[in-house]
């Protein structure tokens, strides 16, 4: 996980210019267009009501983001996770880097993705 630890997939509020930017906003880094398998999902229950949430798949499906790649990451870990809440859990997935024009560079980094019942949300299309 060492590469990992220093990289984020970002697919909603923590992106730049979202509602949560402000969150990443004092780490120094570099931002990338993305994409990792995965559907996207939105809560329709809870605090999390109205915000995207990543469910890891295996199939054909992507979602577009970006990689956010910082050498500060590793000691904002906990602060992130407190953050994002226990509906969300940080894991570590298989992204892919926009290099024009294809997506030719793989590598890991850490996603938050859905932990809590799948029926507390619905998917987008």
């Amino acid at each position: 996980m060492r590469g990992a630890a220093r990289a984020l997939f970002v697919y909603g509020s923590l992106a730049p210019h979202a509602a949560n930017a402000a969150v990443l906003a004092g780490l120094r880094g570099k931002w990338i267009p993305a994409r990792t398998r995965g559907i996207l999902r939105v809560f329709t229950r809870g605090p999390e009501q109205g915000y995207l949430v990543l469910v890891p798949t295996t199939r054909n499906e992507w979602v577009a983001g970006q990689l956010f790649m910082s050498s500060q990451l590793p000691m904002h870990w906990p602060r992130l996770d407190r953050f994002e809440g226990p509906h969300y859990r940080r894991s570590t997935s298989v992204v892919q880097v926009q290099q024009s024009p294809s997506w030719s560079r793989t590598m890991q980094a850490q996603v938050y993705i859905l932990n809590a019942p799948l029926a507390w949300t619905q998917r987008v299309d």
